[in-house]
């Protein structure tokens, strides 16, 4: 039905820009971070240069995530036949700009393939051979019937960016018979996160989970523990350092509970872990954007794919196992390490996060 392939970071920005290059029909670009360095400046000339061939093209990206960009790079985006736009400035501080709603969101469609993922255009994502960080992240590349429903959902949420009303979620569940595309809005009652408690609930051999930043709100963590309390497999990857440190705290005050429930976590050490993939059993993989927190289900637009295909789940577990090789695993004695000072901060950055999770959590 599909034809699925799962990319890292490097050749997910590899395959945009050999697609955008190539392209005939049409451009549509979603992406929550675009930074004005080598990778988004390439973005930009791409997209010009598919437009002086009569190929039209659209980005859409966030605010908040794209803040370290100039406005004056996004005004020299604008090139004929490229149209920019900001998804909705609704909150805007001054020293604290525009927190909210967050399009965390990345669609990209580009004529018959289509893309989504944690990676975005920026240096980060870039191979270090090739002058980057070289984050760890995981995307995916599809051409089959799906492609036109990402595609409707760039042109919704492209019409929503400049509209009050509440955007509108977007689930395909039984349109097609190896991937369900859901792409959901800042709401309490999350699709994203409903669909994935239920796929907990039902896991009967393994859980491997590989997340950014993941806090999960506590009916997700039941269905967790449940699991382990079964005996399926319940191991997650989180990254050792992350540019997030104060929900990295939060996390770390966490683990205690996590490990008490028979979760087991590690750490991925070699670069920023910032991939949001997930294993279960032998028939699904959910991968894209969702973080597994609240901030992810009350305050962000996200876009998951739920793979059954299973020569790409058996891709993404041997992808686990490979990211597993290279993390350190996270123990009761190695957590009772941390000083006094480093667990009364871990309560503080916890404390934090217990509002997001009473505010924006799930219900």
């Amino acid at each position: 039905m599909h034809h699925l392939t799962l990319l890292s970071a490097g050749e997910f920005l590899a395959g945009v820009f050999a697609d955008i290059e190539a392209a005939r029909r049409e451009i549509l670009v979603e992406c929550y971070i675009v930074v004005d360095d080598q990778v988004g400046c390439a973005l930009g000339d791409a997209l010009a240069r598919a437009a002086a061939r009569g190929v039209p093209a659209r980005r859409l990206y966030a605010p908040l995530g794209s803040k370290q960009a100039s406005t004056r790079f996004f005004r020299d985006l604008r090139a004929p036949g490229v149209e920019v736009r900001a998804w909705r400035r609704i909150l805007s501080i001054p020293g604290i700009r525009h927190l909210a709603p967050r399009d965390h969101s990345r669609t990209i469609v580009i004529d018959d393939a289509a893309y989504t993922g944690g990676a975005a255009f920026a240096r980060e994502w870039l191979p270090k051979e090739k002058g980057g960080e070289g984050w760890r992240d995981a995307c995916v590349r599809m051409e089959g019937p799906g492609v036109s429903d990402l595609r409707d959902l760039f042109l919704r949420r492209w019409n929503e960016s400049q509209d009050s009303r509440a955007a509108q979620d977007l689930d395909t569940d039984g349109r097609y018979p190896d991937v369900r595309i859901i792409a959901d809005t800042p709401d309490r009652h999350s699709p994203l996160f409903h669909a994935h408690r239920d796929i907990f609930a039902h896991a009967r051999e393994r859980i491997w989970l590989a997340n950014s930043y993941f806090a999960p709100p506590r009916r997700m963590l039941d269905a967790l523990a449940d699991a382990a309390a079964r005996r399926v497999d319940v191991r997650v990857i989180l990254p050792a350092v992350s540019d997030l440190p104060l929900l990295k705290l939060a996390a770390l005050a966490r683990v205690w509970q996590w490990l008490r429930a028979g979760i087991r976590v590690f750490e991925y050490r070699p670069a920023m872990m910032h991939a949001k993939y997930t294993v279960v059993d032998e028939d699904l993989c959910s991968i894209g954007t969702f973080n597994y927190n609240s901030a992810s289900v009350g305050l962000a637009n996200e876009v998951n794919l739920l793979v059954s295909e299973h020569n790409f789940v058996s891709r993404a577990a041997a992808w686990f196992e490979e990211d597993l090789a290279r993390c350190g695993e996270v123990t009761a004695r190695s957590m009772s390490r941390r000083s006094g000072w480093a667990r009364v901060l871990d309560r503080l950055a916890n404390a934090g996060l217990g509002c997001v999770d009473f505010v924006w959590g799930p219900r």
